[in-house]
């Protein structure tokens, strides 16, 4: 977009090892923009046409360099930032950081690993104006202990109408006012204390529920409320 506008621009895309790890990388479909359903790995694909119609183009062209390198440092004078890699330093006056934000995920038997395969194929979530209307129809659960969560659950059940909703604290109490607390035993949405134990159901097939300490509770989609 900086180069768009005419601004002389740098991009430090990171190299191989960095940009295996980015998340966008491993992002198979974006479904809540118009244009990009039907693109697999959207991001990635995107941001290569965009780049190529940049280098394409004669007038836009000298505003683009592109660095595969990845960023180690920054640091600040009083006229410039110094922007460091392995092999090279470049100075600028404006930095942009768009390396994105990693969610904050629930750690089960002292691991985030359990919830990953679910991530990864979108049943579970973690942005509901993105994939809010993923739950259409389906039993769901908002995993978290704060506020959020209770308002989580509450957004869904209003704009969605789920069948069946529940609040997984998972071990903690949940923090909530009284006007949230009524409003969730209104709308039977259930709050369950008890800590997570596994995650029930196949990667390849999909979310079965959560094995808790007494008991399961199954629902096909969740949402995870623990912050960024």
């Amino acid at each position: 977009r900086s180069a768009l506008n005419h601004l002389k621009t740098i991009v430090f895309v990171g190299d191989p090892k960095t940009t295996k790890r980015s998340r966008a990388t491993w992002v198979e479909e974006v479904d809540n923009i118009p244009g990009l359903f039907k693109k697999k790995r959207p991001i990635t694909k995107t941001t290569r046409e965009v780049v190529q119609f940049i280098e394409n183009n004669d007038d836009l062209k000298q505003y683009l360099t592109i660095i595969k390198k990845a960023a180690i440092s920054i640091k600040k004078t009083d006229n410039y930032f110094e922007i460091v890699s392995k092999e090279e330093s470049v100075r600028a006056r404006f930095v942009v950081l768009c390396a994105g934000t990693m969610d904050v995920q629930p750690s089960i038997r002292g691991s985030i690993e359990p919830i990953l395969p679910y991530a990864n194929r979108g049943d579970v979530l973690y942005c509901i104006r993105c994939d809010g209307h993923r739950t259409v129809g389906q039993d769901t659960a908002v995993i978290g202990s704060g506020p959020g969560a209770g308002w989580i659950a509450i957004i869904l059940k209003e704009r969605y109408e789920l069948p069946n909703l529940y609040i997984l604290t998972h071990g903690k109490a949940f923090e909530g006012s009284d006007e949230l607390l009524n409003i969730l035993k209104e709308y039977q949405i259930k709050i369950v204390l008890d800590e997570i134990e596994d995650v029930l159901g196949e990667a390849k097939e999909g979310l079965r529920g959560f094995k808790l300490m007494n008991k399961e509770i199954i629902v096909s989609k969740a949402f995870v409320s623990l912050g960024s």
